[in-house]
């Protein structure tokens, strides 16, 4: 069924003729626009999809955005006539998708580095550098260039690092260079950036500039802090009648002269004349002009207006400006440091660039500056070709793009903006991603900029069709009061505000707003307190039919996640989070990393010893201490070889040290994740650590190191050395991952998550936590300040005094990078409210002091009322002054006067005192085991048999509880009786494989393990590959072979020629097609677990085997079980090919049928024979 589009969607779809930008709000359906815009184009034939450039934000949308088109497609193709012109060109077009460029702008990078290296003279064969070989390269070169510059005596570069380095070590100095240098890289054009900084400190236009924001900041100043004086004397004229004010009035006058001379202040500011008198006095608290206010209500804004003010005059008092000729003089005093850093930040980018074009390496920062190169190299020969292959240029998340990827963009799309071919899809307000050079300002300039003449095309899209009316109303009040282009980047008009877009979500759900405040001396942590309420709605909802996995905890502090386990594991609440932390120390990891570094070097006696003491090798602190004394050698490993005694640490020893042996060999021809696979089989691994606790995310764990691996290799990376280091640095570093996600989508838990995380995402209940995190965190304070737009500001440096101080610049520079923190997390916060889908939940936490907390609680106070001074008072419908909120610490400060001073309608906000939490497994109470000697309960015979009872030794105790089909096939295969004794099985040769061009063959494992992957698409597309021509059918399996393959770097191109021929052949074989013919559904990688005892195979009750059927062909009163070989078997008679493989056959057929309680028929599948029964 198609989705029916709204006006404002369909003008999305259709537009044509000038670049687009959809400003899509949350939940306004952006993914659906881009995809329906997408497959109009392919059906009126405006394009192909392979004549697009879709940019996606991460791998994954990629992936999800060619699954959705495939779908699409697929849709409307079943309901086309069979063999129409329409119904085939969507085919071919379906054909195409998997070689259509839908990724992200890195990978098309790294396409265009793959594909036109030699433009710009790079290697074919060139690697990208791992993370810790590139800080190691960059270390020694800046090192370098540091030597030389101490070996030139240098003035302004000892002053440089007298400033910012300590007196023993210069690693400051090499932090604030790698600072400028990563901020100069991330920019299109790195030395034009650090080119306009030199010599800024003298650029007489730059320091009267600052000059003059100076001036103005301090009169926007003066006049903020006027209007909360005029403030004060309305409420106290509001609080007293004329008589009491005219008793008062000596009181009540200082607040007039105060006025005149802020006036005053102003006026001199303008004029230059930065002298300033002694502010008049407030009024005090102790005065009855404060005293005898009754109404407690002007009473609580005459108390903010004080404290205020107070700050406010305080401010205007240190914060005085300097003259010009005095910030002329502060300025020059540094620009000889600012050239050094700049020219120490250029060097660093030349001698790195060097250092990496000798031994033909690149980086991950290198891909978007190299694709600049070739794009516009040999007068942009390579862009051209890309602009005439693009019809159309499509960016989704576009507020997340930066500025190297915007020039990338404008060298692949055609046309200006009043006629080009770019497609732009974003929301500013969940540009959330500056902290990796987004860059959301070019959003908000197109969107300002379009549809005026000679410009693009702006396109909003506001209806939400997710969130519930009260959601909506929270987000939309919020950030109406919040948001605007001083901070937020973005006015939140009518034209941003969100709207309901689905009739079921406008009967309210009211989002619940709740101040929690505890008691500073019952020692509860925030926390605790924050999540006990979280446990107890959660509880309620579950109660009232709604499942965890509805249910989202969102956090902005990412190390706050780890401490939800244990306390909602003691309300039997079940978690799904992704740990921060750990991965590198789990268990199972641990033991992989360390039998590695023993395969890769023995000699290290830890990790050694550590993998002797595993189960796999089983040796005692008796055997090891026998070893020890055994011998005098230096390491453990050759002690191992002077152990001569015949007893059992013998025999472990010697399947220790063949164990070894043979895993050295295997490491010499394997890469590293094809050793780990061979770790895993050899020792069953994860059949091991599934079995410990926490078997399941132990296993993905496993799988997870394997991942990492092929990440390691296909930066051309190959060595078990440099993967082995590759892990230490990251867990030295503490790079970490955290442990992998063992839960589905569809498992019954509640989630926590990061905002970042959350992204994209939605959930019915949606509770916001951690509102305390503190925006500003790390890097305000430096004596250096960076930015791609801003440039860089520097303290000043009193070196005669060794003083340290702020100056205009600094400031200035400081309150950017603050307002654009602030921004962000304003953003963060819009992104959380919009994940919900019914309804939100956002709990609030303040803790005060035992008095304070007794006597609010007593006078049933609002959790506002419990802030002794709250950022600001609220006021109904009036925007949170600018000021106010770039002062705010924290987003909860921001938002805890406007959601507990208001009176809207649309949330509940309500107070709740905290004395003390009750756990529930407090009542549990813990028994001591003399409290159970001492418990007077009746006798039992049962329970004194069952405690007693002692197993007899058997041999059914020896007996495993479960087999693989191979372990049967092997337990139950007889000797033949020509076979003879082999005596060179533990003769260890080296047999070095032949170079490609003397031998094609190819890796059997390998080729068996890829080949089965093609098959099971094969398998699944079979009933429309039967219908396609020899020609259609041949390219449709050459994709699926090239997107299955495409990122395995030992696939190599003759092994996906058998593959394809292979697979040709298959689908072209009489017996494979009858057996598809008028089949009802096919099965593919079918596991299966059986009783022995059921199928015959043992009489032993609870044995169990497990395989996985490759291919099952359901029919109505049968199925067929079909089994691929790639075994080489020309020549072999077919009564061997069916016994060579008889148990494992007869095993899937009994286990199938006793399952199915059906006929079940079995063929095997050799790939160069073709097909043989065998029952």
């Amino acid at each position: 069924m198609s989705m029916k589009f709204t006006p404002e969607q369909q003008q999305a779809i259709d537009y044509k003729g000038s670049d687009l930008l959809v400003s899509a709000a949350a939940g306004s359906g952006k993914t659906a626009v881009l995809v329906e815009r997408i497959i109009n184009n392919i059906r009126t034939k405006y394009y192909s999809v392979d004549e697009i450039f879709v940019a996606t934000f991460t791998k994954a949308s990629a992936r999800d955005m060619k699954q959705k088109l495939e779908n699409r497609l697929r849709d409307i193709i079943l309901k086309l006539e069979p063999y129409s012109d329409e119904r085939m060109h969507l085919e071919e077009e379906v054909l195409k998708l998997n070689g259509a460029h839908i990724s992200t702008l890195h990978s098309f990078c790294m396409f265009l580095i793959q594909n036109h290296y030699n433009v710009v003279g790079l290697s074919p064969d060139m690697r990208t550098l791992m993370e810790e070989e590139k800080e190691s390269r960059i270390s020694d070169v800046l090192d370098d260039i540091l030597e030389a510059w101490y070996r030139s005596g240098d003035e302004d570069f000892l002053k440089l690092e007298r400033f910012i380095a300590t007196d023993k070590v210069n690693d400051p100095l090499k932090r604030e260079i790698k600072k400028l240098y990563e901020t100069a890289i991330a920019t299109s054009d790195p030395f034009k950036f650090l080119n306009e900084l030199v010599d800024q400190f003298l650029d007489e236009k730059r320091i009267h500039k600052r000059y003059e924001q100076g001036k103005d900041k301090y009169k926007v100043e003066v006049e903020r802090t006027i209007e909360r004086v005029d403030e004060l004397m309305t409420l106290y004229t509001m609080a007293h009648e004329s008589e009491v004010l005219a008793k008062q009035h000596k009181q009540f006058d200082k607040l007039g002269t105060l006025k005149e001379q802020l006036q005053e202040l102003y006026k001199n500011i303008e004029a230059d004349d930065f002298v300033l008198e002694k502010f008049e006095t407030l009024p005090t608290r102790a005065t009855k002009l404060y005293k005898d206010i009754e109404d407690s209500s002007i009473k609580f804004r005459v108390d903010g207006a004080m404290n205020e003010i107070s700050m406010n005059l305080k401010s205007l008092a240190s914060d005085l400006p300097v003259g010009k000729a005095t910030l002329e003089k502060e300025m020059s005093e540094l620009n000889g440091m600012n050239n050094v850093l700049i020219s120490l930040a250029k060097s660093l980018i030349e001698g790195y660039r060097s250092n990496k074009a000798r031994d033909q390496v690149i980086d991950f920062s290198d891909y978007e500056h190299f694709a600049i190169q070739i794009l516009t190299a040999n007068d942009g020969e390579v862009s051209d070709l890309y602009k005439s292959k693009f019809k159309e240029v499509m960016i989704d998340e576009y507020q997340d793009t930066n500025y190297v990827q915007e020039a990338i963009v404008s060298l692949i799309k055609t046309g200006d903006e009043s006629n080009g071919n770019l497609f732009m899809v974003g929301d500013v307000k969940q540009s959330i991603y500056k902290f990796r050079q987004a860059a959301p300002e070019l959003f908000i300039r197109k969107q300002n900029r379009f549809n005026n003449k000679g410009t693009g095309k702006v396109i909003p899209l506001n209806m939400n069709f997710r969130s519930n009316i009260g959601v909506l109303e929270t987000t939309n009040f919020l950030f109406e009061h919040l948001m605007d282009g001083d901070v937020g980047e973005i006015e939140y008009t009518d034209a941003e505000k969100l709207y309901v877009g689905l009739d079921e979500n406008k009967d309210i759900v009211k989002t619940e707003i709740v101040g929690l405040v505890g008691n500073k001396e019952r020692n509860i942590r925030r926390t605790e307190i924050e999540l006990d309420y979280v446990v107890k709605e959660i509880k309620a909802l579950h109660n009232n039919g709604v499942k965890y996995k509805d249910i989202v905890l969102l956090t902005r502090n990412r190390k706050a996640i780890d401490q939800f386990n244990e306390i909602f594991r003691s309300h039997d609440i079940p978690l799904s989070y992704q740990d921060t932390k750990g991965y590198f120390d789990t268990l199972e990891i641990k033991t992989c990393v360390s039998l590695l570094s023993i395969i890769d070097n023995p000699l290290q006696d830890d990790k050694l010893i550590g993998i002797m003491r595993l189960p796999f090798f089983d040796f005692s602190e008796d055997d090891l201490a026998k070893i020890r004394l055994n011998s005098k050698a230096h390491y453990f490993y050759d002690a191992l070889f002077d152990y001569m005694a015949d007893d059992d640490t013998k025999e472990k020893i010697d399947i220790l040290l063949d164990t070894l042996t043979f895993l050295v060999e295997e490491s010499r021809y394997h890469t590293v994740s094809g050793l780990l696979s061979t770790i895993f089989e050899h020792f069953n691994i994860t059949e091991f650590f599934a079995g410990l606790p926490g078997g399941d995310v132990r296993r993905a764990n496993l799988f997870g190191l394997v991942e990492r691996a092929i990440e390691f290799e296909r930066m051309n990376h190959h060595s078990l050395y440099q993967f082995i280091n590759h892990v230490n640095y990251l867990r030295d570093k503490d790079i970490d991952f955290g442990e992998e996600s063992a839960i589905s989508e569809h498992e019954d838990v509640v989630r926590v998550m990061t905002i970042h995380a959350s992204k994209g995402l939605e959930f019915n209940y949606v509770f916001i936590l951690n509102q305390d995190y503190s925006i500003l965190g790390r890097g305000l304070s430096d004596k250096m300040l960076v930015h791609p737009d801003f440039g860089m500001a520097l303290k000043s440096y009193d070196e005669g005094k060794g003083l340290v101080t702020t100056n205009l610049d600094y400031d200035l520079m400081y309150e950017k990078l603050v307002k654009e923190r602030i921004s962000e997390e304003m953003r963060l916060l819009y992104v959380a409210l919009t994940r919900a889908k019914t309804k939100l939940f956002m709990p609030f936490v303040n803790i005060l002091p035992e008095a304070d907390f007794e006597e609010a609680r007593a006078d049933k106070m609002t959790y506002l009322e419990t802030f002794k001074q709250p950022l600001y008072q609220y006021d109904d419908g009036r925007k949170v002054p600018a000021d106010v909120r770039l002062s705010a610490k924290t987003i909860e400060a921001l938002i805890i006067p406007m959601l507990f001073g208001s009176k809207e309608t649309f949330y509940t906000a309500r107070t709740e005192y905290i004395d003390e939490i009750r756990h529930e497994e407090e009542a549990k109470k813990r028994i001591s085991f003399d409290d159970l000697i001492e418990l007077n309960v009746s006798y039992s015979p049962q329970v004194e048999t069952r405690m007693n009872y002692e197993y007899v030794p058997n041999e059914k105790n020896k007996e495993t509880v479960k087999e693989s089909v191979s372990e049967i096939k092997r337990k139950n295969e007889t000797v033949p009786d020509e076979a003879i004794l082999r005596n060179d099985l533990f003769e260890r040769k080296v047999e070095l494989t032949k170079p490609k061009f003397l031998d094609q063959s190819t890796d059997a494992p390998l080729f068996g393990t890829h080949m089965h992957a093609v098959m099971v698409q094969v398998s699944r597309r079979f009933d429309s590959l039967i219908n396609l021509e020899i020609k259609a059918q041949t390219e449709v399996v050459k994709r699926i072979v090239s997107h299955y393959t495409e990122d395995i770097p030992l696939v190599t191109d003759t092994m996906r020629k058998r593959m394809r021929d292979y697979a040709l052949k298959f689908i072209s074989d009489p017996t494979i097609i009858s057996i598809f013919k008028e089949s009802k559904e096919v099965h593919t990688e079918l596991p299966f677990i059986m009783s022995q005892k059921t199928i015959g195979y043992s009489d032993i009750s609870g044995k169990m085997v497990q395989g996985i059927v490759d291919l099952l062909v359901e029919h109505k009163e049968h199925y067929v079980l079909i089994d691929y070989k790639t075994d080489r078997v020309k020549g072999v008679p077919v009564d061997e090919l069916k016994d060579r493989y008889f148990t494992q056959m007869d095993i899937y057929q009994k286990s199938l049928m006793a399952a199915l309680n059906k006929p079940v028929e079995v063929y095997l599948y050799y790939f160069n024979y073709g097909v043989v029964k065998v029952a």
